[in-house]
């Protein structure tokens, strides 16, 4: 049998509940995720609410106003790499 196979006892032991005994790490981990969940919801919230791409004017068609719109597609990548870095 191969030394790294999960058993099915192993698998039952999962669906169990019981409390790590790395109880902070656990929550730590759901912090995290939490935080990373609610970011989802509030960047591009913010985005709108900030007004980015508010001087991009209303979608003519035209070549200057695609030149706008990739310009703060740009800003906004930007923007999101760096909010990954941090």
């Amino acid at each position: 049998m191969d030394r790294h196979a999960i058993t099915g006892a192993e698998v039952a032991r999962g669906f169990s509940f019981r409390l790590t005994d790395k109880f902070t790490t656990a929550f730590a981990a759901l912090g995290i995720i939490g935080v990373g969940a609610a970011e989802l919801v509030y960047y591009p919230y913010w985005c709108l609410e900030k007004g980015y791409a508010r001087h991009t004017g209303e979608p003519d068609g035209s070549e200057k106003w695609f030149a706008r719109a990739r310009g703060w597609r740009r800003v906004m990548r930007v923007d999101a790499w760096v909010s990954l870095a941090v």
